[in-house]
């Protein structure tokens, strides 16, 4: 009896961390494609020089952290989207979709507005002149991105993998890393340090666009 006991135990430690890795896995490789775009910004930009690459890390930095930031308040939508499909209420999963997306979307409107007054923010904590200016020029662009980064990373890796759909992250994952070797590869036709971060806009867009579309 206290074999048979054993095996049930071992059994279930094993289902539930196959459920975990399945769940994690998609996430996990959503977090390597984020980093992924993030190595092929730095090697785009230091193709540029060392005041680019400042600017650039200075200006991602600051986006990371502010879009991080408001990111955790939509891990709501994970909470309700799978209390909701564990009581059997499917009706409840789209309404908290679309509030999701009203969230991300309204998030978006004090990331931007940070990311709008980068340079008198950087001014006002003392860096370089030159610093700031390269970073402000770098961010007019990059804030374009934000709300596909609030819809395309914050909202669908809370609400993909309470819906089942983790696997999505795993496709966005792979087509994210392998655009970021082309870009990488291709560094050396985007002369300017705008372009790249151009490059950063169309990527983030085309994410949200595709796990959205699945």
């Amino acid at each position: 009896m206290d074999g048979l006991l054993q095996l049930a135990h071992r059994q279930t430690r094993l289902r539930h961390a196959a459920e975990t890795l399945r769940l994690a896995g998609p996430l996990a490789v959503a977090q390597l494609a984020q980093m992924a775009m993030g190595l092929t910004d730095t090697v785009m930009l230091g193709a540029l020089g060392g005041d680019a690459l400042a600017a650039g890390g200075l200006g991602m930095m600051l986006y990371v952290s502010v879009t991080i930031l408001l990111q955790g308040m939509l891990t709501s939508v994970s909470i309700v989207v799978a209390q909701a499909r564990g009581a059997g209420d499917d009706g409840a999963v789209a309404p908290a979709y679309w509030a999701g997306l009203g969230m991300s979307l309204l998030l978006s409107v004090p990331a931007w507005a940070v990311f709008s007054l980068s340079g008198p923010l950087l001014r006002a904590a003392g860096q370089p002149a030159e610093l700031v200016r390269d970073t402000a020029a770098y961010m007019d662009v990059l804030r374009w991105a934000t709300p596909g980064t609030m819809v395309g990373i914050g909202l669908m890796r809370a609400y993909l993998p309470a819906i089942g759909q983790g696997a999505v992250l795993l496709y966005c994952g792979s087509e994210r890393i392998s655009s970021g070797q082309v870009l990488t590869s291709a560094k050396v036709s985007w002369p300017r340090m705008r372009a790249t971060s151009r490059l950063a806009v169309a990527e983030r867009w085309f994410s949200a666009m595709r796990a959205t579309a699945r």
